[in-house]
């Protein structure tokens, strides 16, 4: 326990169900019970979630192809391509948003294989990935967005985002700190 004294505005953490939550609030009584000290502290007024993810993740805007896999790794060549948005990239998975109508044959657990590149000047990237969840966009009916992981990504290619990912978002602070 940190010491604080009456008034003090505290920072609590907490653990439930494999999530962590934060929440604000203030010192109103400090006691102890036996040898162990008490704080009595007002009603959180919000309480937030924590991100606990293994992989850093990146808000992107980037063109995404994907096609729907027959059995375990394998995809019809025949098949067309769907094209999509990338909403948000990291090590482990991606979200995109796709067109409602063309999702309709999309279901959570899918396998799919994604084709994408990360910029410009990166080549093509091919990646298998399951669906975990798909859903309709609430802010954009005609949209759905889909959360996806990886399937079988080697080490090699999950470094390559994480670079991406770590320089992109750097590259975006230094930009915002820059005077105008």
């Amino acid at each position: 326990l940190m010491p604080s004294k009456l008034g003090d505005e505290i920072t609590l953490v907490f653990h439930k169900n494999d999530a962590a939550y934060r929440f604000q609030a203030k010192v109103l009584e400090e006691d102890y019970l036996e040898r162990l000290p008490v704080l009595k502290i007002e009603q959180p007024k919000k309480l937030e979630r924590m991100q606990r993810r293994t992989y850093f993740r990146l808000d992107l805007d980037r063109p995404l192809l994907l096609r729907k896999q027959v059995g375990e790794t394998k995809v019809d060549e025949n098949e067309p391509y769907v094209r999509a948005t990338i909403a948000d990239l990291s090590a482990g998975g991606v979200k995109f948003r796709v067109l409602t109508s063309a999702s309709e044959e999309l279901d959570d657990g899918n396998r799919i294989q994604l084709v994408f590149k990360l910029n410009e000047n990166e080549s093509v990237m091919k990646l298998n990935a399951q669906i975990l969840k798909i859903t309709p966009n609430e802010n954009n009916p005609i949209y759905c967005i889909a959360v996806c992981r990886f399937l079988d990504i080697t080490t090699k290619i999950q470094e390559s985002i994480i670079v991406h990912n770590i320089r992109y978002q750097r590259r975006y602070q230094f930009e915002k700190k820059k005077p105008r």
